[in-house]
């Protein structure tokens, strides 16, 4: 089950956020898509389950400034994602 999250959210970030707030383990149910985080504190969960969470925002962008937002090579989508912290950002035309 753990697998699914490591593919959904990326190995990385779960290993991370497992050692730095101190979880036991994070567990998803397929069926129920439901994300179950297991620690020893209500803290140590609290802090995973901020980490973990994923909200999704999409922002419409007029033709004219799409090569601008892109930049050339995607350098403005990366420095965006830099300096925001997102764990991704999709572009859709």
């Amino acid at each position: 089950m753990l697998s699914v999250l490591r593919r959904r959210y990326g190995g990385a970030r779960v290993d991370r956020t497992s050692q730095e707030t101190g979880v036991d383990r994070v567990v998803v149910e397929r069926e129920s898509s439901v994300v179950r985080i297991v620690g020893r504190s209500r803290e140590a969960v609290q802090a995973a389950r901020r980490q973990l969470e994923m909200l999704s925002v999409s922002v419409p962008v007029p033709r004219d400034r799409f090569g601008y937002l892109v930049g050339k090579n995607g350098s403005n989508l990366e420095a965006l994602k830099a300096k925001t912290g997102v764990a991704t950002l999709q572009v859709r035309v």
